[in-house]
């Protein structure tokens, strides 16, 4: 890129206020009834709700854990280890929670969904391309197509992939210019994405792991050190 390109490119957060307001705009009515409605699903959209009422109710008013309850059957404790609880957006959307109730914090995590779907993917392609236009329409593609919609009507977990790009990004520039704090970052976006969806986190793994073997074939004298810094990330 040369100088003259560069001075034209617009600041991150100019990129992440447009698709802020692409996704309040093409989620529309859902930002105007914020605090009085949710998304028009009609099957596991509930079970979201539920697990939002869920993580407060154990939380803030019972002090427990929202990993099992005894309010599914009375006097019975019941394990919910492996329901689908998507901790990262109860606690993204907590002050809405705690302010405003469910419909406002289930609103608000799905509207941050595309939010944070579109600017991952645009950093992810201006690290790759260099180019801030081709790396906003990539954005754009991969917030707003309509397989996604379609996921933010019923499952929010399964909507809440902004991670993905994240974890790619920080993968690349930590094989590329090895350091702790790459690899740590690496760690780090991936388990966000996994605390958004396991499901997320195990589709993820193939595609990951090729583009890793890639990356290491390319550099025969790194192996040792970029191998070291992927147990790093394992570990965080």
């Amino acid at each position: 890129m040369n100088p003259d390109e560069k001075l034209k490119e617009p600041r991150s957060l100019v990129i992440l206020a447009i698709y802020a307001l692409l996704a309040i705009a093409l989620t529309w009515p859902l930002a105007a009834n914020f605090t009085t409605h949710i998304p028009g699903g009609n099957n596991d959209l509930f079970q979201n709700y539920w697990n939002l009422w869920l993580w407060k109710t154990s939380l803030f008013e019972q002090g427990t854990s929202p990993y099992s309850t005894e309010l599914l059957f009375s006097g019975t404790k019941t394990s919910l280890a492996f329901h689908t609880h998507s901790p990262a957006n109860t606690l993204l959307a907590l002050p809405f929670l705690l302010v405003s109730g469910e419909a406002a914090a289930l609103s608000f995590a799905t509207i941050c969904g595309f939010i944070l779907a579109g600017f991952g993917a645009y950093l992810l392609t201006k690290e790759l391309l260099g180019d801030w236009r081709g790396a906003f329409l990539a954005g754009a593609a991969f917030a707003f197509f309509p397989q996604h919609f379609e996921q933010s009507l019923e499952h929010l977990n399964l909507a809440s992939y902004g991670a993905m790009p994240l974890f790619l990004l920080w993968m690349i520039r930590a094989i590329r210019e090895p350091s702790s704090r790459s690899w740590i970052y690496c760690g780090l976006f991936f388990a966000l994405n996994c605390l958004f969806a396991w499901h997320n986190g195990l589709l993820l793994l193939p595609g990951a792991l090729a583009l890793f073997l890639n990356e290491l074939r390319k550099r025969p004298n790194e192996r040792k050190l970029i191998i070291t810094g992927a147990g790093i990330a394992a570990l965080v």
